[in-house]
């Protein structure tokens, strides 16, 4: 487990942005955004994703809801 970008990635989604792969790779060089979720969840972090489209492209987007910090 990566403990620094889990902390960076629980950081961001608790202030109530959401993230994608293509985000995370961009702020903050992380490049398995899915296994950091899947540490997260493991933990009891209440972590939710919607799969976003673009044509033929698809891709995950998590988030948390502000009260459920």
């Amino acid at each position: 487990m990566n403990e620094s970008q889990n902390k960076q990635v629980l950081t961001w989604l608790k202030s109530g942005q959401s993230l994608t792969n293509f985000q995370a790779a961009s702020y903050f060089s992380i490049y398995r955004l899915s296994a950091r979720i899947y540490d997260l969840r493991k933990r009891g972090n209440n972590i939710k994703s919607e799969l976003e489209f673009d044509g033929s492209k698809h891709w995950s987007r998590y988030f948390m809801k502000k009260s459920e910090k």
